[in-house]
């Protein structure tokens, strides 16, 4: 298959520009997450889910839908 060489700078920079796109949406999600993460944290340590739930973790199930497994790893870090 030939490429044509007339849209090759286009089609360069437009995947460029998708994978910056890419790189930069990543980083967001990072930074939420460690966000995230470091309020399970505090509402763990202050007994937030202490009333009715067994854990942070069964919590955080009920409360923002995550899988058991899912919820105990977040917990855990």
């Amino acid at each position: 298959m030939e490429l044509h060489t007339s849209s090759t700078p286009g089609l360069y920079a437009e995947l460029d520009r998708l994978g910056d796109e890419i790189a930069e949406l990543a980083a967001h999600l990072d930074a939420a997450t460690a966000h995230l993460l470091d309020l399970i944290r505090e509402f763990d340590a202050r007994g937030g889910w202490n009333n009715g739930f067994r854990s942070c973790a069964a919590w955080l199930t009920w409360r923002v839908g995550l899988s058991p497994g899912a919820a105990r790893e977040h917990v855990r870090v």
